[in-house]
């Protein structure tokens, strides 16, 4: 409750003066505009591939099997072949 309450009333960006060192901000809010636009008009906004051709390959990054390698440090790498083992805590 006191996350929403401290956060204050919501900002009115029309009122706001950007600077020079604001133009990130203003392209970023565009880009999301512009993004909402193509979805009302039925079109993918950007980062949507439904093609499975168009969409892989992907990186394929290390994954942890089990809880326990988190918790005792297991080194993590994309060579590492983690062992089969059963977790007792």
């Amino acid at each position: 409750m006191m996350v929403m309450i401290s956060q204050g009333d919501i900002t009115d960006h029309a009122v706001e003066n950007l600077g020079e060192s604001d133009r990130g901000v203003a392209l970023y809010r565009k880009t999301l505009l512009d993004q909402i636009d193509r979805v009302e008009h039925g079109l993918d906004p950007l980062g949507v591939v439904r093609d499975p051709q168009k969409n892989t390959p992907w990186i394929e990054l290390p994954v942890e099997k089990h809880l326990g390698y988190a918790l005792t440090g297991v080194p993590a790498s994309t060579t590492y072949d983690f062992p089969e083992r059963e977790i007792t805590v």
